[in-house]
């Protein structure tokens, strides 16, 4: 399965917490001039936890590994490579090879 974009993910909160906020605005849980701001931090918090999660280079292989015009992805045949491809996985349909050593 593949992970959803960071522009699907902020377009699903973009619609998903305006309605809770005013949820919460109805329930007078928040006041109603306060949803834009709540709204704006909810979407910048979460757009830094994904950027950290997409970003870490396990993720990034990953991806590249899934393209379909790439065949295979090779990492170096050394502690930190190995841990690479363990951490990104390997599949038929993204292939994450470690090199053979020189």
């Amino acid at each position: 399965m593949t992970m959803p974009s960071q522009d699907q993910i902020l377009g699903m909160l973009r619609i998903f917490i305006p309605y809770l906020l005013t949820m919460a605005v109805a329930k007078g849980y928040i006041p109603e001039g306060a949803v834009a701001d709540v709204t704006t931090a909810i979407v910048t918090l979460v757009a830094i936890g994904w950027s950290a999660v997409a970003h870490k280079q396990s993720a990034v292989v990953a991806r590249v590994a899934a393209m379909p015009e790439v065949s295979k992805v090779e990492v170096a045949p050394t502690a930190a490579g190995i841990a690479l491809k363990a951490a990104a996985g390997s599949s038929p349909d993204a292939l994450i090879t470690v090199a053979p050593k020189k």
